[in-house]
């Protein structure tokens, strides 16, 4: 790729010193303004091109680099996620497996006494770890 480039900065170049001294042939360009000209081109043309090159080479480097830490990122709140799922699977289980809970939640449910939801709220600050 560094060759395609190449070649199309030395032709534009070449084509804009053929035509300056080819469109000038009148006024007669001094041999100091020619050198000159001469000389910015052969600097110019090179930074220009290793500008360019530069450039894209820095911006796929940094494309790579925010993709790879954008994915540890994601990996490390996935691990997250699920670390916090697992800790409310086994809330549930622990739940489901407490008898107390589970008689309190259906006579709860049967028949909507205040007496069982304050007798399981004590319960539960009591016994089971707060969240």
């Amino acid at each position: 790729m560094e060759t395609k480039y190449k070649r199309i900065w030395f032709w534009a170049a070449g084509a804009f010193l053929l035509g300056l001294f080819q469109s000038r042939r009148k006024e007669k360009l001094g041999i100091r303004i020619k050198f000159l000209l001469i000389f910015l081109l052969i600097g110019v043309v090179p930074i220009i091109f290793l500008g360019t090159i530069l450039l894209q080479n820095n911006s796929k480097h940094l494309t790579r680099e925010i993709k790879n830490k954008l994915l540890l990122l994601a990996e490390a709140k996935e691990g997250q996620v699920f670390a916090y799922l697992d800790s409310l699977e086994s809330r549930t289980l622990d739940f489901s497996s407490d008898s107390f809970i589970r008689d309190s939640l259906k006579e709860i449910n049967r028949t909507g006494s205040r007496q069982t939801v304050d007798e399981l709220n004590r319960y539960l600050v009591k016994n089971k770890q707060v969240l």
